[in-house]
């Protein structure tokens, strides 16, 4: 049983050119930014995630130049310092994934996906995923040695983080993917499309190499952008829709 609660909230940005992730972009960074005159152009498509050394954040940005910038970000204070730009993409970056393994993973407006094993000591992406058909990635997300990937053609198509290859193709929504998480401890999968439908997958593991759909809800006449679960279990979710200021959330029973 699924039991659906729905929240309302304002949202105000003083900032309506940067668009965030799931994680918040750090006010120093968006001072940064905003203080950057070569970096303001880009600001139209910014994906932010963190991965956390002992001492600092690395907070890699993509550009609509195709850039990723990473930046360093001090435990303390506001000296925030750019370290590098990674390069390879010719598109506008539309998301970015880290795993705990320290690899980053990049897509763009052309499908290409980037992965990085050490972005921090090697500028040059070590795979180079394009087998999209010319269909943006506007989602990325790793699990175990998996990418997941969802495209504006409705597909959700899984690499092999080892090689690179293409091992599951998904024809998940009949319009644009706008969103995908994992459960990583329930090995479930989160699409949500403007098709108006979200769909949960039960990924493949080494005793069923199959990926199944376990649950699907319509949202009627809802164009949905955003999709989150609230616990890695992934007995939780919550959804968003353009032009609406409700976060609607499904929970299992």
């Amino acid at each position: 049983h699924i039991h659906v609660q729905r929240y309302y909230m304002f949202a105000a940005s003083k900032y309506p050119s940067i668009v965030l992730s799931s994680v918040a972009l750090p006010l120093s960074v968006i001072c940064f930014l905003a203080t950057t005159s070569r970096l303001v152009s880009h600001t139209s498509r910014l994906t932010t995630h963190h991965t956390s050394s002992d001492t600092h954040t690395h907070v890699h940005t993509g550009t609509s130049s195709g850039a990723i910038l990473v930046f360093n970000v001090p435990a303390q204070g506001t000296d925030v310092a750019l370290l590098r730009q990674l390069q390879g993409h010719s598109a506008p970056v539309c998301d970015i994934a880290t795993n705990q393994q320290g690899e980053v993973a990049s897509c763009d407006e052309s499908g290409m996906i980037l992965v990085w094993t050490d972005p921090l000591t090697s500028p040059d992406s070590s795979l180079v995923m394009d087998q999209s058909g010319g269909a943006a990635c506007l989602s990325l997300c790793f699990w175990n040695s998996t990418l997941i990937g969802g495209f504006t053609n409705g597909k959700i198509l899984l690499f092999s983080t080892d090689s690179g290859a293409k091992t599951v193709e998904i024809s998940a929504h009949a319009r644009c993917i706008n969103a995908l998480d994992v459960a990583p401890k329930a090995g479930l999968l989160l699409s949500v499309s403007e098709d108006s439908t979200a769909a949960v997958w039960s990924l493949p593991t080494d005793s069923n190499p199959k990926v199944s759909q376990v649950f699907s809800t319509t949202i009627l006449n809802s164009l949905l952008c955003g999709g989150k679960f609230c616990d890695p279990r992934g007995t939780k979710f919550s959804l968003t829709a353009y032009d609406s200021a409700e976060v609607i959330t499904f929970s299992k029973s």
